[in-house]
């Protein structure tokens, strides 16, 4: 942050006794065209010095007044040579007195938004959502309300803020703005490695969706001017897609249902075999059909109507499994029974 190494300085170091004084600037009056054309300007001069507090004592350097004055720094008020104050409640003369510097307080209170800023802007960029305060104007920096800074309880100071190298501000409507800038933004803001990792995955996302898109575009740009050129070919094209669409479809519904099938009556099978009585149809089937689907009433019925009587005329021919019709709670129903008895080490094939 730029204030929190050291003081920022307005104006130009001395050197010793070797320093230039300072030209006065502090309100007197000043000399008329006749005092100077009559040579009284030096007069003036020593008058005006002669009314500078303390005169210029006490200070920490010295100054040769037999060289050449040289303007009183940026912000300062200087008399007798010397840097008295500084025209800024945020700014007070250096040590050495040639020099206005930031005050401690104002040090602090602009660190403190510098470093707001910083993590703000840090999550602006890393962030999927980026950061709440967060507006953009011409450049791609974000800047922030400074009425969003002061409710975090540190209060702005325009004039202090544009002391900061760091820092740009700027007014939109009534609202003050201000972020960091983008020299340092782009040379010194440090991101975390976190940060440059999801930049480089959304970088490598938003390649790729824009080559898909641009493929897609691309490919659809071909097949419409085709379409244009060659009208009775692009028709004919499109209903043989669409027969071998649907003889695709149809096959593997085919394949489906066979497959359905295969495994209905294996589950079949192994009822029956498991426990050697008598089953009732309906309930061998209902039971099947709540095993495979326990929370979709449309594939049971899609199992009843489509697999089921497949399974039953492959059951009906199998002379192992015995066939009959008997009154189940005064109801007539189908019942099957396995009967047949496998050889010893064989295998039941079904």
């Amino acid at each position: 942050i730029l204030f929190s190494g050291g003081a920022a300085e307005l104006g130009s170091p001395g050197s010793g006794s070797q320093r230039p004084c300072f030209s006065t600037n502090m309100d007197f009056p000043s000399a008329s065209v006749e005092e100077e054309e009559e040579g009284a300007l030096e007069v003036l001069n020593s008058v005006r010095d002669s009314q500078c507090p303390n005169n210029g004592m006490g200070k920490h350097t010295t100054c040769n007044p037999a060289l050449p004055p040289k303007p009183c720094p940026q912000q300062g008020n200087c008399c007798g040579g010397y840097l008295l104050s500084c025209k800024s409640d945020f700014l007070e003369p250096a040590y050495e007195h040639d020099r206005c510097v930031l005050t401690t307080a104002a040090n602090a209170s602009l660190s403190s938004v510098e470093e707001l800023l910083v993590g703000w802007t840090i999550k602006h960029y890393c962030s999927a959502e980026g950061c709440e305060f967060a507006t953009k104007l011409d450049s791609d920096v974000p800047v922030f309300p400074t009425s969003v800074i002061e409710a975090k309880g540190m209060p702005v100071d325009l004039d202090l803020l544009n002391e900061s190298e760091m820092l740009v501000s700027s007014k939109v409507d009534d609202e003050i703005l201000v972020g960091l800038s983008g020299g340092y933004v782009t040379n010194h803001l440090d991101f975390p490695l976190g940060c440059w990792l999801s930049l480089g995955a959304w970088n490598v996302a938003s390649l790729s969706v824009s080559m898909l898109t641009g493929s897609i575009v691309l490919v659809a740009s071909t097949l419409w001017n085709a379409t244009l050129a060659y009208p009775l070919v692009s028709f004919l094209s499109l209903v043989a897609l669409w027969i071998i669409r649907l003889y695709r479809l149809r096959a593997a519904r085919r394949l489906a249902l066979i497959r359905d099938t295969a495994e209905v009556k294996h589950m079949v099978y192994d009822q029956l075999m498991s426990i050697p009585a008598e089953h009732v149809v309906l309930h061998v089937r209902d039971g099947i059909a709540h095993d495979l689907f326990p929370n979709s009433k449309k594939d049971r019925q899609a199992i009843v109507r489509r697999v089921w009587p497949r399974v039953v005329a492959d059951v009906r021919s199998d002379n192992r499994v015995l066939k009959a019709n008997k009154m189940v709670q005064g109801v007539p129903r189908d019942v099957w029974q396995w009967v047949a008895t496998p050889a010893k080490g064989k295998r039941v094939v079904l």
